[in-house]
């Protein structure tokens, strides 16, 4: 199996909002996903990569046991969210997969980069 990565660009919902870059890499097994915010355009989307932070919020989810909890551990924080350990949780539990999250977004758009996440697998 190789490695396959793909990228896609979210346009805000208005003028006030910004859009959201996704990048999803599937591994052998495991997924590694950054989310992050950007005023670029879609033909610009990989210098949004370029210049995101992977460290922000970045945590690991494992997929359920046999009593079907999720676990997951945070790797870096820069806040006090606890966002993308709970969304790395939740991701591993519906692919059944292991899942690194890395968000680089406002409290406020979470669920829509989650929202975005989930249209880009």
């Amino acid at each position: 199996m190789s490695i396959s990565v793909h990228t896609a660009f979210y346009e805000g919902r208005d003028a006030s909002e910004p859009g959201i870059v996704v990048q999803v890499t599937v591994l052998h097994g495991s997924y590694m996903i950054w989310a992050g915010t950007s005023a670029v355009s879609e033909e610009d989307k990989e210098k949004a990569i370029l210049t995101g932070h992977l460290g922000r919020d970045w945590a690991c989810g494992m997929p359920p046991t046999e009593n079907g909890n999720s676990t997951g551990t945070v790797l870096l924080r820069s806040s006090g969210s606890d966002a993308a350990l709970s969304m790395a949780c939740r991701l591993a539990k519906r692919l059944r997969s292991q899942v690194f999250v890395a968000l680089d977004v406002e409290s406020r758009l979470v669920m829509l980069a989650e929202r975005r996440i989930i249209a880009s697998l």
